[in-house]
C-alpha cells in the first residue's frame, strides 16, 4: 500500500499541474493564519502556523481537491496546541471539513472554509478550544455537541508547471 501511494504520489498525472501556495487567513482550520502547501494536483499539503493569541498553534495540512485549483475541496488538518492556561497545556487538535478557493489570474488566491475539530489533551477528548483553554461545557453550563471552525483569506499560487 504504501508503495501505490508513493508511485502515486509521484506519477506524471500527479505532477500535472504543480504549484506552491502561500495563504494568511483569519482562523482557518486547514490553511491557518498563515500557510505555506506544495500542491501536486489533486492533492495539496504542508506546514501551517495558526495563532499570535495565547496559545502556539502549529500543524500540518491535507487537502484533496476536486477540480483543481479552482472549487470545492476536503481536507484533514492536525495541530499542536500549547497554552499555559487549562486542564491540558499541550493539546492535539484535528479538524475535518471543506472549502472553497478561487484562483485569478493564475496566482491571487480567495478562499472560505469550515471545519469540525475535536481536542485532545489531558487524557479527555474536548469539543471546543477558546483563548487556550479546552472545554465541553459553555459558561451557561450548557453541553457543547459540536464546535465549527470557519474561516477566510487570501494567498498566492506560484505555478512551478503544467
Amino acid at each position: 500500500m504504501k508503495r501505490l501511494l508513493f508511485v502515486l504520489l509521484l506519477s506524471s498525472a500527479a505532477f500535472s499541474e504543480t504549484a506552491v501556495e502561500i495563504s494568511a487567513g483569519l482562523s482557518s482550520p486547514n490553511k491557518g493564519l498563515f500557510g505555506v502547501k506544495y500542491s501536486p494536483m489533486p492533492f495539496s499539503y504542508g506546514p501551517i502556523f495558526g495563532s499570535f493569541g495565547n496559545y502556539l498553534d502549529i500543524g500540518v495540512a491535507l487537502s484533496y481537491h476536486f477540480f483543481g485549483y479552482n472549487g470545492p475541496y476536503i481536507f484533514s488538518s492536525h495541530h499542536w496546541l500549547n497554552s499555559n492556561k487549562g486542564p491540558a497545556k499541550n493539546t492535539w487538535e484535528i479538524d475535518t471539513g471543506a472549502g472553497y478557493q478561487l484562483v485569478f489570474k493564475d496566482m491571487i488566491l480567495i478562499y472560505a472554509e469550515l471545519g469540525i475539530p475535536f481536542f485532545i489533551g489531558g487524557g479527555k477528548v474536548w469539543r471546543h478550544y477558546e483563548s487556550g483553554r479546552p472545554y465541553n461545557r459553555a459558561a451557561d453550563g450548557d453541553i457543547i455537541l459540536v464546535s465549527l471552525r470557519t474561516g477566510i483569506g487570501v494567498g498566492v499560487t506560484f505555478l512551478l508547471w503544467q
